[in-house]
């Protein structure tokens, strides 16, 4: 690879510099100059394309390099720099004109090429287009081309305006009146007879539209009365040849316009102030009223607040500048000087509702309170809601809101779009629903690849979608408040019955219907998944696996339900009928036909299944693959004598079995009970089995045969017992410790939990000599570290009272010992823990005030301030314990291991309360590896992320998983989960407390959780 590498290099420059210029004359010396190619060698056709019309200076000095870079093998077009910073590297007198009194809108924004070609133009100055096309495609050509236009529009708009920046209004070239004058003599007799003979030398435009008109003279389309009829001198005089005014101007108004005292409603300050030149024009204007700008620029000018900022929704009036369609623009009996109420002008365009077929049962439609709902103007958000749509209905459904907080959620719901299921300002149907429930007619509206033959359940047929469903939210899996399982049972109750049979269908007792059914139906029978056995193959892998390495039952094969019973049944192993018989369905055969089959020995009738896998096995025969070591070998005759049975004796002293097996591993202080009393057979099959020790069942399973009271559900389960690895802790035969383990209770224990095994210099009596069991229960207990009781009920036996007291030389209520002591073992006689709590080295009045024997929590705060502001964040730590004290939920309040003062470590600590957690992953086969280490992800007293995240997911697992979300799946801020409209996180598709799906996947990553948001 090496090599190749250093070929292929001086090949690229070779390369790359054919398509760079010469950098100048070649060296002296013998050394040959390189050939000049310039942009043209690769170009030709931009030659004859640039070279017509008007050509800017470098294209037609061949100075491509003066705007672009080269480019190299790979084309592209590049600029030394982006407009306007290339242009004005030669144009820098037009850089100059920034800050100027007006400015062209494309100049301002930098966008040269708007008006100007980059190469050449027919046109002069580079225009892309002739002079009055150009500027008429931005400005609309209407108000230029009225029934009389200015002569000198036909010389272009370049006549009167400058092109970039200007220092007159609207870019004049020069004072409007000097303008004017080059062409119109105010001095000329027709001009003064005009103007009624007053001496008219500026303000032109005040009266004349200077590019065209429907009025002869030019006069605009609204025109003050008093200048129409000439009656100039109601208002002006003349004096010392200027034009004057009779009174200030705006007192002149009212001698015609009489002020409206406003006394019962609003009036718009700038008319309760006589303000009238504010807004109108004094002799014409383009605008109705007589206004003196535009309507919105006119009342923007004042009303800066109003002034749109990325607005999602624009009222068409706000967005069309026509603000007086809703208010008035001097008095109106209403705020905001609106013309009416709602109802009177929000509802003659917005006709949609009242008077029509659709009611508007909305309550703020039906009352008119439109903007209860909608901003008047603008939002940034759609149809001009006060804020999202989910918020603003949620902010008066609050019972509706508190569904946000449930597990799963409707889609719109969700994603806060009310509006796709209801009508917003109502509707005939119940809860204003656009479409009825009925047949299922509103929901097939968005899933209406539901509607299919396949889908054969009743209630799915009748469209009884609620049912089955919540609108909104479900504490469970389909937006229910149900279990699947209990929502199918509320119908099914024969089915229901067979949860009381011998055996149950493990999907079944869990109520998890859909692992087999499909909830809206199938074709197969009885709404299956999938067809028997495929079905059922998804669960029993190792079956499937069998049939691959060996040969499978036909009966199997041929579907499950020829032997098995879906849900319960009352014999073992969900058979519908007891083994015997269910093989005598196909293989009819009389005794002395079976007994030729097995060497002259006649089977038990039930007994089929203890050799023959019902499934599959290894041959013709379908043996299991575990056989007993005669029995592989044919050797009958060791075991049997002929004819049936076993031909010797099975008690303990005489068992055939020794005959093989050594007696020693059978004899011990404590025999198991099976091994005195029964024969092997009650535990091992005794030609062939599927387990290891030719068991029948798994280990676990065979124990629970006979320890029916060992399957217990306490709070805390010992790990062992919990996982089903009884065989872990006890001897299977006989022992000569008690409860057959296989050593004393301390070594079995330390076997596991070898961070106990310490020395302390004052051990605890029972700890030290191996008395486990004085305080643990072994397999599980409702009680912290499975004690037989609490710390203090469980010491007061051994410790009296009284002995206690004496030794405290405070006023004491005997509790929580464990607060202050090891229950192992210390360095001291006390035994007490390591880290002292330093107000407790101080002296108990410190914490305990007047003797008291509980501590608010507010004591410990007084010192913890941090904590205390921990507490006042958004999720909050802080519990109430029995005692009144939150800290000592977590901490002891004395002395502890470390210098937390934990009560225990932190997987202990943290399940004192959250057992559900540990419960609901025990067992689970892919787990975080440090799921018991809960602050490297929690923070311990308060965050503002939920569950106390130390961050929101992605920023948590980020800490240790830097490139996950940067090549992988999409997260973040910009990404949000389609299920609940919030921030796609790690934790959306992770369950970092652990489940059996690999890297803690909370679905299937083959599909199951992909079309969780990838379904349509």
């Amino acid at each position: 690879m090496t090599r190749q590498f250093l070929v292929m290099v001086p090949m690229l420059l070779v390369f790359l510099s054919a398509c760079m210029p010469s950098s100048g004359p070649g060296r002296q010396g013998g050394t040959r100059q390189q050939p000049k190619q310039g942009c043209l060698d690769c170009h030709p056709e931009m030659e004859a394309k640039f070279k017509g019309g008007n050509v800017h200076r470098p294209v037609a000095e061949g100075n491509c390099m003066a705007c672009h870079l080269p480019h190299g093998l790979i084309g592209g077009i590049q600029l030394r720099s982006k407009a306007p910073t290339l242009c004005l590297t030669c144009h820098q007198s037009q850089g100059k004109q920034s800050g100027k009194v007006s400015t062209h809108k494309p100049f301002a924004d930098g966008k040269c090429s708007v008006c100007h070609a980059s190469h050449n133009s027919p046109n002069q100055r580079l225009l892309s287009k002739p002079e009055q096309d150009l500027c008429f495609s931005c400005h609309d050509r209407t108000p230029f081309s009225r029934t009389y236009v200015h002569a000198a529009l036909a010389e272009g708009c370049s006549l009167c305006h400058v092109s970039h920046a200007g220092d007159q209004p609207t870019l004049l070239i020069q004072k409007e009146e000097t303008l004017c004058r080059q062409c119109h003599d105010p001095a000329s007799p027709e001009i003064v007879t005009k103007h009624r003979g007053l001496p008219v030398v500026r303000g032109c435009s005040g009266c004349h539209n200077p590019h065209s008109s429907d009025t002869p003279g030019l006069l605009k389309s609204t025109m003050h009365q008093p200048v129409i009829s000439g009656q100039c001198q109601q208002c002006h005089g003349a004096a010392a040849g200027a034009i004057t005014v009779k009174k200030e101007a705006n007192t002149l108004c009212l001698n015609c316009h009489k002020k409206s005292s406003g006394a019962t409603g609003q009036v718009h300050q700038p008319y309760r102030d006589g303000k009238c030149l504010g807004c109108h024009a004094a002799h014409g204007s383009e605008f109705a009223s007589m206004l003196a700008k535009p309507a919105a620029q006119l009342c923007l000018s004042c009303h800066v607040d109003m002034v749109k900022v990325k607005a999602v929704s624009e009222h068409a009036p706000s967005k069309e500048g026509n603000c007086l369609a809703c208010h008035s623009g001097h008095t109106s009996e209403r705020k905001a000087l609106v013309k009416g109420g709602e109802d009177m002008i929000c509802l003659p365009c917005h006709t949609k509702g009242k008077g029509s077929a659709q009611a508007m049962t909305h309550a703020p439609a039906r009352q008119g309170k439109c903007l209860f709902c909608h901003k008047p103007h603008s939002s940034g958000s759609r149809r001009l809601l006060r804020s999202n749509e989910g918020s603003l209905c949620l902010s008066c459904h609050k019972e509706t809101a508190r569904q946000k907080a449930k597990i799963s959620l409707h889609r719109p719901f969700a994603d806060g779009q009310c509006s796709q299921c209801h009508a917003p300002h109502g509707g005939p149907g119940k809860a204003m629903l656009k479409e009825s429930l009925e047949r299922g007619k509103l929901c097939l509206s968005c899933h209406p690849s539901a509607k299919s033959d396949t889908n054969r359940h009743q209630p799915f047929v009748q469209g009884k979608c609620q049912h089955c469903h919540n609108a909104h939210a479900g504490d469970h899996q389909g937006m229910s408040d149900k279990e699947v399982g209990q929502i199918c049972l509320d119908c099914h109750q024969q089915t229901k019955t067979k949860l009381k049979e011998k055996s149950v269908h493990q999907p079944f007792a869990e109520l998890a219907c859909t692992a087999c059914h499909a909830p809206h139906g199938s074709i197969v029978a009885n709404n299956l998944i999938k067809p028997d056995p495929t079905l059922c193959l998804g669960c029993h892998e190792g079956i499937a696996k069998a049939w691959q390495k060996g040969k499978p039952h036909q009966a199997a094969v041929d579907g499950c339900a020829n032997c098995h019973v879906g849900h319960g049944s009352v014999g073992s192993s969900l058979l519908r009928k007891a083994v015997g018989a269910l093989c005598q369905e196909c293989h009819e055969m009389n005794p002395v036909e079976l007994a030729a089959k097995h060497k002259g020995i006649l089977p038990g009738g039930d007994s089929c299944h203890r050799c023959h896998n019902p499934h599959g096995g290894s041959g013709e025969k379908l043996l299991y693959t575990i056989n007993h070591s005669p029995f592989a070998k044919g050797q009958c005759q060791t075991c049997h004598a002929g004819g049936t049975g076993i031909s010797k004796p099975v008690g303990l002293k005489d068992n055939i079995c020794f005959t093989c097996h050594e007696r020693k591993s059978f004899q011990g202080r404590v025999v198991h009970q099976p091994v005195k009393e029964k024969p092997c057979s009650a535990c091992h099959n005794l030609h062939a089995a599927p387990y290891d020790r030719l068991l029948p069942v798994s280990a676990s399973k065979l124990c629970l045969r006979c320890h029916v009271s060992g399957k217990q559900e306490k709070r805390f389960m010992h790990q062992p017992y919990s996982d089903g690895r009884c065989l872990g802790c006890h001897a299977p035969h006989a022992s000569d410790a008690v409860d057959l383990l296989p050593t004393n209770l301390a070594a079995a224990c330390f076997s596991c939990h070898k961070e106990q095994v310490k020395t302390y210099s004052v051990p605890h009596s029972p700890f030290k000599k191996g008395q486990c069991g004085a305080c643990h229960f072994a397999h599980g207990s409702d009680n912290l570290q499975l004690l037989k009781d609490n710390n203090e009920r469980l010491c007061l036996p051994c410790h009296t009272a009284e002995s206690v007291r004496g030794r405290h030389s405070f006023s004491i209520k005997i509790k929580g010992c464990l607060t202050c002591h090891d229950p192992h073992g210390g360095d001291s006689k006390a035994m007490m823990r390591k880290v002292l709590h330093a107000p407790y080295k101080q002296g108990c009045d410190t914490c305990h005030q007047g003797g008291a024997s509980s501590v608010p929590t507010k004591v410990c705060l007084s010192c913890h301030e941090q904590v205390k502001k921990d507490y006042l964040l958004i999720h909050s730590h802080l519990t109430d314990d029995a005692s009144g004290n939150g800290c000592v939920s977590c901490h002891s309040p004395h002395a502890g291991n470390d210098r937390m003062l934990l009560a225990g470590t932190q997987g202990v600590v943290c399940l004192r309360c959250h057992q559900d957690t540990a419960v609901r992953h025990s067992g689970k086969s892919s787990r975080h590896q440090k799921s018991n280490e809960c602050v490297s992800c929690h923070t311990a007293h308060g965050g503002d992320a939920p569950a106390m995240l130390r961050g929101d997911g992605n920023a948590v697992c980020s800490g240790c998983h830097e490139s996950q979300g940067k090549f992988s799946h999409p997260v973040g801020p910009k990404v949000l989960d389609p299920r609940n409209g919030q921030m796609m996180t790690c934790i959306s598709c992770h369950d970092p407390k652990g489940t059996d799906f690999p890297y803690q996947l909370k679905m299937s990553g083959e599909k199951e959780l992909c079309v969780q948001c990838h379904n349509y």
